[in-house]
This record gives structure tokens, C-alpha cells and sequence, in this order.
């Protein structure tokens, strides 16, 4: 047992969901083939299982039918009865079936695939600090970094909330988000889709392991890339936005931003440079869903500890 994972934190239910934003059809995809061939995701000691978390969002192919079904966990929404969205009956139901949200959940850890059609690879998704998957995600970066066909893979982590953290992976003891890209809004990459596969596999083998006791002791190093910042769109007095997002930064995903590079183009093919703190990674670039928040692109910072 790793010396950095408390020693008592068994795992054992796992569930595996995709479909939690209903254009994002990677995990849906994948969640599908693991129903259609349940065998494929179990393993020893462990209780797996699958999820589409939002059925009429995907037949709708768009991220919501009412609101955001991952902003949909905070304990108080999923108390209150008079709530009744889709998004919201769809968040009280999925609650019931692998929470309840709390020290009394059925499930121990929820892995949950996400796609972007922003450029962001493939990625471990962490809210807050998590001993145990930050473990777990250094683990699979580096056992696929060793594959004889390579695959990079990223930690990535969002800061905590104030509060009580509204997303659907909060209802288990360990949440996990898999975000992949790029994927279009509403469609599949097979490019991306057998590399999510290949991640998947590998978390679910490291857990198993886990559960086993036979994960290694020795320490390992993992990069971290820790959201900061966001930086929106140029936009005039009336709200009216007023550039685009300049094609040198979308190509330039994870790789970190100088002062005086080019950020945005106007309609007028005046480049705006950025003028922010050096060597801060952009991420999430240009992505459709985070234009309503007015999110051009996302600012994270590098690091590295011994997990």
C-alpha cells in the first residue's frame, strides 16, 4: 500500500458513467460497449458497473435538456423536492442508485468520461486534493507513458469548491473526471475513442490492484496542471463579441503562454498579444460549451510532487 493513500481506504464499487453532458459521445460510446459486454469491465475484487447518466440529453444531442446535469449534485438540490428539471429528477435518480452523496454511499469511486473539442488530449480529472487519485491517476500515466505504444497522459485539477461541490462524481467517496479531446460537439473520434478505451482499462486494472494491496510503495513524480484563471472574450459595450481566438493559441494547447504572444484576432485581423503572467498553460481553447460563460480559453499552472 502506498505510504501516501491511507492504508484503510478500501475500493471496491466502481461505476463507470458517460453521457453526464449529452453531445460528449465518447463516453457514452464507451459505457455502451462495457453494457453490451459487461465482462470486459470487471475485475477481481471489485463490483463494476455502467451508467448513461443522461438519456434524453443524448437524444436531444446537446449538453442539457433544462441545465447542466453535472452542476446538478450539491446535497441541498438534491434534497429539495420542489426542483424537478430533467436534469434535476435525472441527478436525485442517479444519486439513488449509486449514492446516497455522503458517508453513506454505495459506491467508492466514480470514473466519469468527458470529451472537448478543444485540443486537451487525454486527461485525469481532480476537484480539490485527492491522495488517492492522484496516486492512481501518476500510476496510469506512467504505465502507459511505458506501453510499447505510447500514450500522454495528463493530471489535471480543478481547485475546490466553496462548498458543497455540485458535480456528479461527488457522490461517491473518490470522483475521477476522464476528459478527452479534441472531439466535436455531437460526434466520435475513433482517434480518441480507443485511447479513452486504452485509459480506461488501466485505471480499472490499477484499482483492481489496489483492492488487491499490490500497488507499489516507492513514490512516483506527477505533473500537475492546476486550473488558476480564466481569460474571456474581447467584447465592446454592448457585450457584442469583438475577436476570436487567434489560430496560433488553439494549436497551442498545454503549451505555456509568454507575454506579447498572440491571442486573440479581431475581426479585422489585428492580433491582440496576451499581456497576463508568463508561463501559465492554456487550456480548454476555444471550447463551444464555455462560450455562454464567456471563457475564451482556461489558464493552468504547472507543477510536480512525489505521489
Amino acid at each position: 500500500m502506498s505510504p501516501h493513500v491511507p492504508s484503510s481506504d478500501s475500493i471496491r464499487t466502481v461505476a463507470l458513467v458517460g453521457g453526464t453532458h449529452g453531445d460528449e459521445l465518447t463516453g457514452v460510446a464507451l459505457v455502451r460497449a462495457f453494457q453490451q459486454h459487461p465482462e470486459r469491465m470487471q475485475r477481481p475484487g471489485l463490483d463494476v458497473t455502467a451508467l448513461i447518466a443522461n438519456e434524453a440529453a443524448i437524444a436531444a444531442c446537446r449538453r442539457g435538456v433544462d441545465g447542466d446535469l453535472n452542476r446538478s449534485f450539491a446535497a441541498a438540490e438534491l434534497a429539495d423536492a420542489s426542483l424537478h428539471s430533467v436534469e434535476q429528477r435525472r441527478a436525485k435518480a442517479i444519486n439513488a442508485q449509486l449514492g446516497p452523496k455522503g458517508p453513506d454511499t454505495a459506491t467508492d469511486l466514480i470514473l466519469d468520461f468527458h470529451s472537448a473539442a478543444s485540443d486537451m488530449g487525454l486527461n485525469c480529472n481532480i476537484t480539490g486534493e485527492d491522495p488517492f487519485l492522484f496516486r492512481l491517476a501518476a500510476l496510469a500515466i506512467h504505465r502507459l507513458a511505458a506501453e510499447p505504444d505510447p500514450l500522454t497522459v495528463r493530471c489535471y485539477q480543478f481547485p475546490a469548491p466553496t462548498g458543497d461541490a455540485p458535480y456528479l462524481p461527488t457522490i461517491a467517496r473518490h470522483g475521477m473526471g476522464v476528459e478527452v479531446g479534441p472531439v466535436m460537439p455531437g460526434s466520435l473520434n475513433a482517434a480518441i475513442y480507443f485511447p479513452t478505451l486504452c485509459l480506461a482499462h488501466t485505471l480499472l486494472d490499477l484499482v483492481a490492484e489496489y483492492a488487491a494491496g499490490r500497488w507499489p510503495d516507492a513514490p512516483l513524480p506527477l505533473d500537475v496542471y492546476t486550473e488558476i484563471d480564466t481569460i474571456p472574450f474581447p467584447r465592446d459595450a454592448d457585450g457584442r463579441l469583438t475577436a476570436m481566438v487567434h489560430p496560433e493559441r488553439t494549436r497551442r494547447v498545454y503549451q505555456p503562454l509568454q507575454p506579447g504572444d498572440p491571442l486573440f484576432l479581431d475581426f479585422h485581423g489585428r492580433t491582440i498579444p496576451y499581456t497576463g503572467a508568463p508561463g501559465l498553460y492554456p487550456t480548454f481553447v476555444n471550447e463551444p460549451s464555455y462560450l455562454a460563460k464567456d471563457i475564451a480559453l482556461c489558464l493552468a499552472r504547472h507543477s510536480q510532487r512525489m505521489v
